[in-house]
């Protein structure tokens, strides 16, 4: 069956202005034929005028939508809520300071049409810097899709494939149980584990349909959660039985 609406979840925290605007506005940018898109706004229990901002995009299109938490449950309880509230059949997590170009949406749309069988997609992503300059160098490296202990490997070497990069049918992350909110980061590659493990298949689509964001805030952030993906690469090790050894054997 044809995807009619097509949903983005973006999760945000404290980041009212230019980043989360340029993220709404790339979705609002997309050229759609056949079907349309819904844009939730899951708002984490931020303190600063978040609320307020969104307000402004909403007024101007119906198509962004708003959600605001009470309290903050980091980005997976926020993903999960606003997939309670989606109307898609198609999923689309995108990062409050990633950008997807204006063809993206169509792409997924006709893929996963053509692909009924196919769970789950993951596109390539370009990598820019603040001022949109590409970043030489930054690419996502092969992935492997079906092997778990093989993807998970990639994964924590890597980074293979990034939020705004990979769409998901709705059934799938049902099936798999959502989002894994006792991971403190890294609900995306803990979503990829839990979709191979519950045997959804996926599929690699070979055309750049996210667009992944360094910036400043960004890295000062990260360095922040350092201990926190620590944490969770230790447990992902554990959970499914991966060694040092297997990491090194991996060339990259």
């Amino acid at each position: 069956m044809s995807a009619k609406i097509i949903t983005i979840l973006t999760p945000t925290y404290n980041r009212a202005g230019r980043l989360l605007a340029e993220t709404i506005e790339s979705v609002q940018k997309q050229k759609e034929k056949g079907f349309t898109h819904e844009h939730i706004i899951i708002d984490n229990a931020s303190t600063d005028n978040t609320k307020e901002f969104v307000a402004g995009f909403i007024k101007k299109d119906p198509r962004v939508k708003y959600i605001r938490k009470r309290t903050n449950t980091l980005a997976s309880g926020a993903l999960n809520r606003g997939l309670a509230k989606a109307k898609g059949d198609l999923i689309l997590p995108l990062d409050d300071d990633d950008l997807i170009p204006p063809h993206a949406l169509q792409w997924y749309k006709e893929f996963m049409d053509k692909h009924p069988k196919i769970d789950w997609a993951a596109a390539r992503t370009l990598f820019i810097d603040e001022e949109s300059r590409i970043k030489i160098g930054w690419a996502n490296h092969p992935v492997v899709l079906k092997n778990l202990k093989k993807f998970l490997i990639r994964q924590i070497k890597a980074n293979s494939i990034t939020n705004g990069s990979v769409i998901f049918r709705r059934r799938a992350i049902i099936k798999a149980g959502g989002w894994d909110e006792t991971f403190p980061s890294s609900q995306d590659a803990v979503m990829y584990c839990r979709l191979i493990n519950a045997g959804c298949p996926a599929a690699a689509i070979d055309k750049y349909l996210g667009i992944y964001r360094i910036h400043h805030a960004q890295l000062s952030t990260e360095n922040s959660k350092n201990g926190n993906w620590k944490y969770c690469k230790e447990r992902l090790m554990q959970q499914y039985n991966i060694t040092q050894q297997d990491l090194d054997k991996i060339k990259l």
